[in-house]
């Protein structure tokens, strides 16, 4: 006489998959921000966003920055830099 086992596979609840379908669908279509929807900051009217810069260029950023005297933060440096590029 053979002794089996009940697997563990008979005792699994069997998922719902149009359940998970439409939970992933709900968050791909919610989707993520664009630069479009940036709403400036009302306290002071900046905006954030994400710039991506090659690294050689970085580090040239850097290097200027330190040249000057004091402390100045790469942010303010490109900010500064921006603007007296666009005047």
């Amino acid at each position: 006489m053979v002794i089996k086992k009940k697997g563990i596979r008979d005792h699994l609840v069997q998922p719902n998959f149009p359940d998970i379908e439409e939970a992933v669908e709900k968050v791909i279509s919610r989707g993520g921000k664009t630069t479009a929807d940036d709403v400036p900051d009302q306290k002071n009217g900046e905006t954030r966003f994400t710039l991506r810069l090659p690294h050689n260029l970085l580090k040239s950023v850097d290097v200027a920055r330190k040249s000057r005297i004091g402390t100045v933060s790469r942010n303010q440096f490109i900010v500064e830099m921006l603007n007296k590029a666009l005047k």
